[in-house]
């Protein structure tokens, strides 16, 4: 392979896994533009909880696919195994839309039920077939795709004149690209039938990434509801141009996930495997976060209506938070590859419960600076989901390794005396 070609190989992995958040700051930085900080701040907020309930709806299934393409003996079985889970994530979508609606007619906000379902409508139908692709390692196929969603919401974004323009042209194109892409899938496999089955595991690993992923951004609707419309905006901005800063590490953790996989059914190199991939998401990590600080910095010194003293400290603790979460990626990959979903639920349930709870109690009170409790209440979490995931995906590791010196190494069969 030539050294231009070498460098282009390395590079995909890291350009696919950015673009979705490259998407997010183009159509934040557009409708900012066209429309007005307000509008942003309301639109960001639909579609940051249209992507935590993506978690159930996509994410959860998602990782299912990730793990077990590397694991299928053929491509016919990859395509076989995605079409049955993409149908179980059709099933999760019917029934939270369903639950999105209901609660919009009861909170009196029908209208902002319907924008937030065609949003999770377009992402889920979209990130199953993605993760597909990751699986594959197709990224040229990845970057194609989400350039042309990036393009053709870029250009609908900027004739629009309306709300439900907005989020038809933000909607819709994640949606044809999904279906498009599933059927090339299913008719190039020539898939015919699909097997309903429900698998637990989707639902719980959508619970472990609603805590790794979902929590964090659930802080711009609630800086929505504990300031306003303009700090809102102004977190949405710093979180997806941070999810552009840390594309590296996370491209490492997606791009090694297969391998990580692969080495697990085989009881290959695990041990170099992982070593390895710590140190090169920890170096990435640093820098990152440093990069992330002076992006904080930046917003704080040169705001033009000036960001409060609570908004300065909230954006240091998201700094933070991204730091410990996505250094934890490793021993999440690890319990990933090796479906140990019940074991993280049973970990998230409790401490997706202390987030919500401590939600709810300031939604009631409205103490002062309650942005700030409830960022620092997510760190907390963070922090002690780390802990906990590191202890499990240790233990995990020194079973497997285990194992594959057994294997190799197979005991003497001692024969009884005649």
């Amino acid at each position: 392979m030539s050294p231009l070609r070498n460098i282009i190989s390395r590079a995909e992995p890291v350009f696919a896994t950015g673009l979705p958040g490259a998407h997010r700051v183009i159509i934040f930085f557009i409708i900012q533009s066209f429309f007005s900080r307000e509008t942003l701040g309301s639109v960001s907020s639909w579609l940051f909880i249209a992507q935590i309930a993506g978690f159930f709806t996509a994410i959860g299934w998602s990782s299912l696919i990730l793990v077990r393409i590397p694991k299928s003996a053929s491509s016919r079985v990859e395509a076989q195994e995605t079409a049955n889970l993409s149908w179980m994530s059709i099933i999760s979508l019917a029934i939270t839309v369903s639950i999105i609606l209901f609660t919009g007619k009861i909170l009196n906000a029908p209208l902002d039920a319907v924008y937030i379902s065609l949003l999770l409508g377009g992402w889920t139908t979209y990130q199953t077939t993605r993760h597909y692709l990751i699986a594959k390692r197709k990224y040229k196929r990845i970057i194609t795709l989400d350039l042309i969603i990036i393009t053709s919401t870029a250009i609908s974004l900027s004739i629009t004149k309306n709300t439900f323009g907005i989020i038809f042209a933000i909607s819709l194109p994640m949606f044809l690209a999904g279906i498009a892409n599933t059927g090339i899938i299913l008719y190039k496999e020539r898939i015919r039938t699909i097997t309903i089955k429900f698998e637990p595991k989707g639902i719980e690993f959508g619970f472990t990434n609603f805590l790794s992923g979902g929590i964090p951004l659930s802080i711009v609707p609630l800086a929505l509801h504990f300031d306003d419309s303009k700090t809102a905006g102004a977190i949405a901005i710093f979180l997806s141009i941070s999810a552009i800063a840390i594309l590296i590490p996370r491209a490492i953790s997606l791009h090694q996930i297969s391998e990580i996989s692969r080495s697990m059914a085989t009881s290959g190199n695990i041990e170099t495997l992982i070593p390895r991939m710590s140190r090169h998401i920890l170096i990435s990590n640093t820098l990152t976060t440093i990069l992330n600080s002076l992006m904080a910095i930046y917003l704080i010194t040169t705001n033009e209506e000036g960001l409060t003293y609570a908004q300065a400290v909230t954006l240091f603790i998201l700094v933070i938070q991204n730091f410990i979460s996505t250094q934890s990626l490793v021993d999440s990959n690890i319990l990933m590859s090796a479906e140990r979903s019940r074991f993280m639920l049973i970990m998230n349930l409790p401490l997706s419960t202390v987030f919500f709870s401590t939600a709810a109690i300031l939604y009631i009170i409205k103490p002062q600076h309650s942005l700030i409790i409830i960022c620092f209440t997510m760190l907390l979490l963070t922090i002690t989901r780390s802990i906990a995931t590191r202890a499990y995906a240790r233990k995990e590791l020194r079973n497997l390794t285990l194992l594959s010196h057994t294997k190799n190494y197979p005991c003497p069969v001692i024969k009884p005396p005649s």
